[in-house]
């Protein structure tokens, strides 16, 4: 019994068993009306794992922003603390200057008079006068000195205020990256599905992901 085998009869070739296998152009009709075949297939999952890894990124981005927070707040935590003890030894040395003050003031006073007993002469008039204005010149320096003290203190304890303030807006500043992280991680896992819905549903996307159109994306 002879065989007959057709050469493209209408997109098909005859085989000696009477099956037919898709080739040229029918093969292509029935590519393009079935976007969710083994290529598209691989599409989908495409935009699943382009989604899933999107999210794991903005994720993961959001907990290293909040550990180099927290290593930025470490350190504004170690400077504040410096400047606290350097406030400290400010006021430790304020102390000792006013001692020092009470001293040489007493051992100034004791002079004077000692100088004046010694001279034969009464402790009154003139001499009572330079005593006097000796101690009061005294007095303004050391209100002058103390009043240095106090303004050194002041401005390095705020100084350790404000760094702490800063290392605790850091810290703030990492968290909310966190919270971030998986408000978008929400947002690219909802556009995944959306795009994977509408992609095995009405077969509207191009492999690049966007929208397909009827005119110009036919084949794509």
């Amino acid at each position: 019994m002879s065989i007959y085998t057709g050469s493209n009869f209408g997109g098909f070739s005859t085989s000696k068993f009477g099956g037919y296998s898709g080739s040229g152009s029918g093969a292509s009709a029935v590519n393009a009306a079935n976007p969710s075949g083994g290529g598209g297939m691989g599409f989908g999952a495409a935009i699943i794992a382009g989604s899933i890894a999107s999210a794991y990124g903005s994720i993961l981005e959001g907990y290293v922003r909040k550990a180099e927070a927290k290593v930025t707040e470490a350190q504004y935590n170690l400077n504040a603390t410096i400047a606290e003890g350097q406030a400290d030894m400010i006021n430790f040395a304020k102390g000792i200057s006013n001692q020092r003050w009470f001293k040489k003031k007493g051992a100034t006073l004791a002079k004077s008079m000692a100088r004046q007993g010694a001279s034969g002469l009464r402790f009154s008039g003139s001499s009572m006068a330079v005593v006097v204005e000796t101690q009061r010149q005294m007095n303004i320096d050391h209100i002058i000195d103390q009043f240095n003290y106090d303004q050194d203190i002041r401005y390095t304890k705020n100084e350790a205020k404000q760094l702490r303030y800063k290392g605790s807006q850091a810290m703030d500043a990492g968290r909310l990256s966190v919270s971030k992280g998986y408000t978008n991680a929400f947002a690219s896992a909802l556009t995944g599905a959306s795009k994977y819905g509408l992609y095995k549903g009405a077969g509207k996307l191009t492999q690049e992901g966007t929208i397909r159109s009827s005119v110009f994306d036919s084949v794509r």
